[in-house]
Formats: structure tokens, sequence, C-alpha cells
């Protein structure tokens, strides 16, 4: 983790300074922040200005673990959750589940985890708000498959994941400050969820 720190910092560096969401997308990001922060607010009304979630980037499509300890090397969504519990006891030192806010590309993968997960779960998929959830991803990505679509279904396929990335990683806060106590991601390289905590 160490020696992927520094990588990271220099990648929050650019995504603050050298790339900026235009005005459709803030204003789509500032909708999501508000939404989250609604549902952080109505699960703990005793809240503070610092509500705390964490964030799970689940990814499909074309991309795989490099290991193969997980059948069609994509790491199974209960690992996942063994990582939010784990991260949030270590954390909190609480059994209390936290709110979960939830990315991924995979319709199939975002039922699964709601299903699994028994605390509160948001995301694209499941909010109130009609724009977002015409913005949550359709289907698994595929590289190829992206590049195929016409530039208007492009635009929107970004938008999404651009309202993901914030949300899931703090990136282009608001004025609310909202930002994941901690993300659970399945890198590529490692067999098992990677925990980043700010």
């Amino acid at each position: 983790m160490n020696r992927l720190k520094p990588i990271f910092e220099f990648a929050e560096e650019s995504f603050t300074s050298l790339i900026i969401p235009n005005t459709a997308n803030r204003a789509l990001i500032k909708l999501a922040r508000d939404k989250l922060s609604s549902v952080l607010h109505n699960v703990d009304r005793e809240a503070d200005d610092k509500a705390l979630f964490v964030s799970v980037h689940i990814r499909r499509g074309d991309r795989k673990t490099s290991s193969y300890l997980f059948p069609d090397r994509r790491i199974p969504i209960p690992n996942y959750i063994d990582s939010i519990t784990s991260a949030w006891a270590r954390l909190h030192n609480t059994d209390v589940l936290p709110v979960v806010y939830l990315a991924t590309d995979s319709p199939a993968a975002h039922q699964k985890f709601a299903d699994l997960f028994e605390g509160v779960v948001f995301s694209l998929y499941d909010t109130d708000e009609a724009r977002l959830r015409y913005i949550a991803s359709p289907g698994e990505y595929y590289q190829q498959q992206f590049e195929a679509l016409d530039p208007q279904q492009r635009i929107l396929a970004t938008r999404g994941i651009i309202v993901d990335l914030a949300l899931l990683s703090g990136l282009w806060p608001g004025n609310d400050g909202l930002k994941p106590d901690a993300v659970i991601c399945g890198l590529r390289l490692v067999n098992r969820s990677y925990v980043i905590m700010y």
C-alpha cells in the first residue's frame, strides 16, 4: 500500500486540478451527492456534518483479476461484503454495518450485492431520481462495445462513470465535504479486495 500511495496521490492531483467535470456532469454529481447525503441522514438521524459511508467498486465486463483463484477470474460478491465488514469494524470498532455507495458496471452484480448485503445500499440504480437512474450502466463494460456506440450513447455512458467515480472516491467535492470513509475495490493484480482509507 505504501508503495502505491504516490500513484494515488498523483492521480488525485490530476483529477482535482486537470480533469474537471463540465457543467452538466457537475450538476449530476451534486444531485447524486445530495441523494446520498439524504440517505445517510435518514439512516443516522443524529449524524453530524461528517456522515460516514463506505464506497465499493465492482467491475465486471472485460476486466478480470490476474488470479485464477476465483471462478471466471472475478472476485465473488461475498468477498466484497467481507472486506466492507472487516474494514468498518477496524475503523469504527463496531458490528453495525455502514451505508454503502455501490459503483458497478453490472446490473447483475448490483442486484446480487443488494440481495446479500444486510445494510443500506445506495447507487445510481436504486435512487428515486430518474436523471441518475438514466445514467446507471445498462450492462457490463466491454471496450470494443463502447467504441461501437454512437457519440451520444458514449456521452451518456461516460456520465454515469463520472458520477460513480466522484461518489466512489470523493473527487470533485462539494461544500458538503462528503467522501467515503473507505473504498473497497478489486485490483486487477491482486486476488483479494483492496481497501483504500482516507
